[in-house]
């Protein structure tokens, strides 16, 4: 027969740790409280992560939501809010950490939801981040009714020039 011989290798395998996290797609009303959860969509040897502390932020659209309660405010980076949070994930936690919002009415109807910069502080951690949504439930009569920032309202005023009674 034949034999052969190699180089010792190492068989032992590191368990990978792979975390699936989503935001859920929401909706509201302006003046209406939103809380924003962050979801555990699906873990593979979530058991192995050590230590369990996270950081990510979550961006949207600046004029649909306003921080509220213990959420903070973030900063303005064109167009978006950016909320950075952190945590610490313990065994059979939902979820796995919320914010709270009051919608308004915005330049827009939608935003996404986007959580980025997703980190744990274990570096053997993959993260896969979903995107959710949030839309504010609008009258539609007569076209959707938007606030644009910065943008000029105009009436016009009869009698004019104004008196005691005036009708707009």
């Amino acid at each position: 027969g034949c034999t052969a011989l190699s180089d010792p290798v190492d068989v032992t395998k590191t368990a990978s740790i792979q975390i699936t996290l989503y935001v859920p797609s929401l909706h509201a009303a302006p003046g209406e409280s939103v809380r924003i959860p962050i979801r555990l969509a699906s873990q593979n040897n979530i058991a192995a992560l050590s230590p369990r502390d996270f950081t990510a932020e979550l961006r949207f659209n600046k004029s649909l939501l306003f921080p509220t309660g213990s959420t903070p405010l973030g900063s303005i980076q064109g167009g978006e809010r950016v909320i950075p949070f952190s945590g610490s994930y313990s065994d059979n936690q939902t979820p796995l950490s919320e914010m709270t919002f009051t919608a308004m009415l915005g330049d827009s109807d939608r935003t996404a939801l986007r959580l980025v910069n997703f980190v744990w502080s274990d570096p053997k951690a993959g993260v896969v981040a979903i995107d959710g949504s949030f839309l504010l439930d609008i009258c539609r009569e007569g076209g959707d009714r938007l606030f644009l920032e910065g943008a000029r309202f105009g009436v016009t005023a009869h009698p004019n020039p104004f008196n005691a009674s005036t009708v707009i």
